[in-house]
């Protein structure tokens, strides 16, 4: 693993992933196929529309910062400013939605759904969204792989022992491996990296996202670190990974080919200047 301090803070070698979540070649991403179900699924029939301004039988927070009030109407949650305006939706569609609440840190709200087939406690981003992965992923794949977690306890997570063992495989002499499993192109690799900073140091990490990746996959002579001799795939990070591993999240630049991209836009910088071909679902609202 090689990290080199330049201008432009800390770069990374890219190995076997392409670690900006807007990946090179997401086209594949657009293509949403839905799997048939077995049993007699619930759909919706019609479709009812209707602008208010009050509300009944509702379980209200306010945000941390006391400028937003959390709140559910009809089965779906929204937020509006609470010096007054328009409500902006959270979640919506066939489930429940209720008794909504702010985490402490203020990151995340909490609520009660029976989206899972029954009512459990789930998990959902404050404003359900993050600018780069709009940009290079549909928002109906998006937000039906992000929006909305369900909770478990702390102790429920099995990572930590995943990382755990991974690392006395590493210590002791073997090579453990980063790898999405495309259920999530891109970030699923961040995540993967981040679970098993757990159990691992954060170079232990970073070594298993490249150079181990690459040799297992026999491309270590073209992949895994910055030498002579190797393709030109790397990422520029305005943060040390060494740090905090959630920097490998940070991406100023993607070099994919010897060619330089934006890694917010995927813009081409060099040989040559191009912006990346308008994608069809920039213009849908969610």
């Amino acid at each position: 693993m090689h990290f080199i301090r330049g201008k432009y803070s800390w770069v990374c070698l890219l190995s076997v992933m392409l670690a900006s979540s807007g990946v090179l070649g997401t086209s594949a991403q657009a293509q949403s196929v839905e799997a048939e179900k077995e049993g007699l699924p619930l759909k919706p029939e019609r479709k009812i529309e209707f602008t208010t301004d009050e509300g009944t039988w509702m379980s209200l927070d306010v945000s941390r910062d006391g400028k937003t009030i959390l709140f559910e109407l009809l089965g779906d949650l929204y937020t509006v400013p609470i010096a007054g305006g328009d409500a902006v939706g959270i979640t919506s569609g066939m489930a429940f939605d209720s008794q909504a609440r702010y985490s402490p840190d203020g990151e995340y709200i909490t609520f009660v759904s029976d989206r899972g087939g029954s009512e459990n406690v789930w998990i959902a981003n404050v404003d359900g969204t993050d600018p780069k992965l709009q940009r290079f992923i549909p928002h109906d794949i998006l937000d039906s792989l992000t929006k909305r977690r369900r909770w478990y306890r702390q102790e429920e997570y099995f990572y930590p022992k995943a990382a755990a063992a991974a690392a006395k495989i590493v210590r002791a002499g073997g090579r453990v491996c980063i790898g999405g499993h495309g259920e999530f192109q891109g970030i699923s690799v961040h995540w993967d990296m981040w679970a098993l900073s757990s159990g691992m140091t954060n170079y232990e990490v970073l070594r298993a996202a490249t150079l181990h990746g690459a040799e297992a996959i026999g491309h270590a002579q073209d992949l895994g670190s910055i030498e002579v001799g190797k393709l030109a795939d790397l990422i520029v990070l305005t943060g040390n990974p060494l740090d905090d591993i959630r920097n490998t999240y940070a991406i100023k630049y993607v070099m994919k080919n010897g060619e330089l991209f934006n890694g917010d836009t995927l813009d081409q910088i060099w040989p040559q200047q191009k912006t990346l071909q308008r994608m069809w679902w920039w213009d849908e609202k969610p």
